[in-house]
């Protein structure tokens, strides 16, 4: 009876230590038991002030904080790192800040990865402010670069306002559901005026968004009203417009190679006619593993022979990144964002995935002269080849595919596929594939390598149609 009552006291015990451990945030340290802890907590008010950054506060001096040692993700609430603003994160000794932004009151989760810094995640509570802010008296103050969310219905107008200084331009931008990333979600279509100090003088500004306020001082106000009573949910900020370049991030693509590597690409689109290539330094180029994780920096290009594409946007400029340190059978996610001279960051693309990266192993051969013949099985099949180059000679890739003006019994046998060419270091340019030899015939016009040595690599993949299918490669 006495080992029962034991047995049943310890299994009380275990269950209560670990309902303990369930219910609240647990971490390691990154140096030991006797690493730095640190206490993180956020400013502002519940539903009367929008928190705008978080402070942490340290057991001993920490030197080297950077942004890139801190991660955010939401549980019930939301923010993100406010990267569109210089010295986003400022402090020393046992007290840093960390500008944030996007915020949604709730609950989020904070880490730090620094080697001697404890690195449990941390619930921190950040508020938004949710007042109704009917009038110009009750208006909600904007932080610079910082966006504020917000819900217009009917005819009922919102007031915001922020500082203004006469010798600073100032940009007011808005995301409705007509104006934002795809995806967000956005379901208001606004319009606003933006008045003087009184209240009543308004400010006459430019069409597009952004809309730019220069030569005024003192306090400006913004009178946000659904247009054609098309009320819903929107965002709106304003930022000194020397702070961050004039450029947004369009259509950006990750694809991977057998390499193995991830090529990065994006368009650089002006926001207006006004913009200019100086206002662009670099790019930074952020991953994540998952589409709603965590985005860290992973690189930054000084870009000095880049072109903006014209306004409005077209297709013949493009930046890229490659991503060097990945793994065949994984895939990311990136984020792109433009950076000025002064080190201030623009507003990031919206997140990308890369194809899977394919491992060495599954290359076939290809050898001068000798033609495959083989399957596509499924509309998603790639198929990767290899050979060797030397980059004093020419090589010339042909394959058989499908083509609507064969007869039908030889439609239904061939597959349609195209054929990209990468080396150890860039996908090829100067490969051309979209030509067929001759009216009647399913052989592709070959199509040229040149300049190139080492390991060549060749994915083939379909276009939408399975089927058999021939590839050659000559000289």
């Amino acid at each position: 009876m006495a080992n029962k009552k034991f047995w049943l006291g310890m299994l009380i015990l275990a269950l209560v230590f670990g309902t303990a451990l369930i219910g609240c945030d647990t971490g390691s340290m990154n140096a030991g038991s006797d690493g730095i802890t640190y206490t993180v907590e956020a400013n502002g008010t519940a539903d009367k002030e929008t928190s705008s950054q978080l402070t942490f506060t340290f057991s001993e001096p920490v030197s080297d904080l950077k942004v890139e040692n801190i991660a955010i993700t939401g549980t019930t609430g939301k923010a993100a790192i406010n990267r569109s603003i210089k010295n986003n994160l400022k402090g020393s000794d046992t007290s840093w800040t960390l500008s944030i932004t996007g915020v949604t009151a709730g609950k989020i989760r904070v880490q730090i990865e620094k080697d001697g810094v404890e690195r449990g995640r941390k619930t921190v509570l950040v508020h938004q402010n949710t007042s109704p802010a009917l009038s110009k008296e009750d208006a909600i103050p904007l932080s610079d670069s910082q966006w504020e969310d917000g819900v217009v219905l009917d005819d009922v107008a919102k007031w915001y306002k922020f500082e203004a200084e006469s010798d600073v331009i100032y940009s007011v931008q808005w995301k409705d559901t007509f104006n934002k990333s795809s995806n967000e979600d956005y379901t208001g279509y606004i319009e606003f005026t933006i008045y003087q100090s009184n209240g009543t003088t308004s400010i006459p500004t430019g069409n597009g968004n952004p809309r730019e306020i220069s030569g005024v001082s003192g306090t400006i106000y913004l009178k946000v009203t659904p247009y054609r009573r098309l009320g819903g949910t929107y965002a709106i900020r304003f930022y000194d417009s020397a702070s961050m370049p004039q450029v947004i991030i369009k259509e950006p693509s990750a694809r991977a190679t057998i390499i193995p590597f991830v090529a990065v690409k994006w368009f650089v689109q002006p926001q207006s006619d006004k913009t200019s290539e100086s206002e662009v330094a670099g790019f930074r180029v952020y991953r994540s593993e998952t589409e709603n994780g965590t985005y860290k920096q992973i690189g930054e290009d000084f870009i000095t022979d880049f072109k903006l594409t014209s306004y409005p946007l077209n297709d013949t400029e493009k930046a890229i990144y490659y991503d060097r340190n990945v793994k065949a059978g994984d895939s990311y996610w990136y984020k792109i964002a433009a950076y000025n001279s002064k080190g201030m960051e623009g507003d990031m693309s919206d997140p990308v995935q890369s194809e899977t990266v394919p491992g060495p192993t599954e290359t076939l051969p290809l050898t001068i002269g000798e033609k495959i013949d083989s399957t596509m099985d499924t509309e998603s099949q790639v198929v990767w080849y290899k050979f060797e180059a030397d980059s004093g000679k020419t090589y010339r890739v042909q394959w058989e595919t499908f083509a609507e003006n064969h007869t039908e019994s030889w439609t239904n046998d061939y597959a349609f596929i195209t054929v990209s060419v990468f080396t150890n270091d860039k996908e090829l340019v100067n490969f051309t594939e979209n030509y067929r030899n001759g009216s009647n015939g399913g052989w592709i016009t070959p199509g040229t390598i040149s300049g190139v040595s080492g390991t060549v690599y060749l994915k083939v993949e379909t276009e939408g149609r399975t089927g058999i299918y021939n590839i050659k490669l000559y000289q």
